[in-house]
């Protein structure tokens, strides 16, 4: 497993952990909605955080599975990616070429994973404080603008190593018409 993925394996069991953890320890009725200033508006009962790590839970473990498909990439099965360049052209580069582009997107792929989980994490952190002191941390805001924006640095590293594909697929393509 690499680290990336093991990271995100390890902050998934801490937001089962903390959520666990918050549903033994907090009272039946607990804030389960909070206002824009933080401050908890609605309330119910404690089994919402048990929900709350399934909901977290999704969108890392599809990401996960999409990662463990890397080497069906490397044999030639790289439609599924959605890529245009990967699926027409990636057989065609020389073999070594061909593994650095696809671990560098899988590995993209790990690291937006990583942190997503690590924002979903200080997220449940949040609602569990919030929990017990009837407002939302001062931090919480920031980490949903961060999760917000989190897909910018991705995308913006998906079209550069766009780029670099296709400088490498024509520099491939000269190589073959001389």
């Amino acid at each position: 497993m690499r680290s990336f993925q093991l990271i995100v394996v390890l902050l998934l069991t801490l937001i089962w952990v903390t959520s666990i953890h918050a549903y033994l320890t907090l009272p039946e009725r607990i804030p389960i909605h909070f206002n824009a200033s933080g401050k908890a508006d609605a309330y119910g009962g404690k089994i919402t955080f048990l929900l709350l790590p399934l909901s977290f839970s999704i969108a890392p473990i599809i990401l996960l599975i999409i990662s463990s498909k890397r080497r069906e990439a490397l044999k030639g099965a790289a439609w599924w990616m959605n890529l245009p360049a990967f699926f027409f052209k990636l057989n065609s580069l020389p073999e070594n070429e061909r593994e650095r582009f696809v671990n560098s997107y899988f590995n993209s792929i790990d690291a937006l994973n990583a942190f997503l989980t690590f924002c979903f994490y200080l997220l449940t952190l949040g609602i569990y404080f919030g929990s017990k002191a009837g407002e939302l941390p001062r931090w919480f805001n920031l980490v949903i603008l961060m999760l917000l924006l989190s897909p910018i640095p991705f995308l913006i590293r998906m079209r550069n190593l766009s780029k670099e594909f296709e400088k490498a697929y024509k520099q491939l393509d000269r190589t073959y018409v001389r």
